[in-house]
């Protein structure tokens, strides 16, 4: 009998301390992957602002220091006219916002700006009817998220922000780097959006204060 009970001892002995390894192995691994899945978290947000650094850094303002002249506006034979003013649509791989912004001062002119919604509608009659399916336009928030602005210092509070498919209000700031207003046929009617420039087209309208 005695026999018999130290043997019960001793698997007991044993079982314990199975089960005492199998807790050490199972918190070892929960450790592990913890450690992995932080690793990979952190390589993704490296990876992710890297890439939203790139992209910030394609899309800087290039027109500080480019002034207009006005003895050299350069208005394209084929503009539309719309109440004392000129527009082009130009679609020239301009592969950044402030390029295309210097590139319409270059021509004596700057990226449009909206008054009121009959030159919204007039210029959207003008995208649609030019074969485009979305223009930019001088309106932006770079400077400071949220904060919207004409890029040739007009104090117009005219805006025409549309709904998306999510119906959502735009601008709905799905990241930090949609700084500039576009309309585009999706929204239809005009209504804009906000949008990250080059990233699916490279239009842009230019505006000239005066008429050919």
């Amino acid at each position: 009998m005695e026999q018999y009970r130290q043997q019960e001892r001793r698997d007991k002995t044993a079982l314990l301390l199975l089960s005492l390894v199998a807790l050490i192995c199972v918190v070892i691994s929960a450790v592990l992957l913890i450690t992995i899945r932080k690793s990979d978290d952190q390589d993704t947000a490296e990876g992710g602002s890297t890439e939203a650094a790139a992209i910030a850094e394609e899309d800087t303002d290039d027109s500080e220091g480019i002034a207009a002249d006005p003895a050299s506006v350069n208005i394209p034979v084929d503009a539309v006219t719309y109440n004392g003013h000129s527009y082009y649509i130009y679609n020239n791989e301009c592969d950044s916002w402030g390029k295309a912004k210097g590139y319409c001062i270059k021509q004596g002119g700057y990226l449009a700006a909206i008054d009121d919604s009959d030159e919204n509608e007039f210029l959207y009659d003008y995208m649609v009817d030019s074969g485009y399916d979305e223009v930019f336009f001088g309106y932006t928030d770079q400077d400071v998220e949220g904060e919207w602005k004409w890029i040739n210092g007009s104090d117009s509070t005219f805006t025409d922000w549309g709904i998306n498919e999510s119906n959502e209000r735009e601008p709905n700031g799905a990241n930090a780097l949609e700084n500039y207003a576009h309309m585009n046929t999706s929204m239809r009617d005009g209504h804009w959006n906000d949008k990250m420039f080059g990233a699916s087209t490279q239009c842009f309208f230019c505006e000239w204060d005066v008429i050919p």
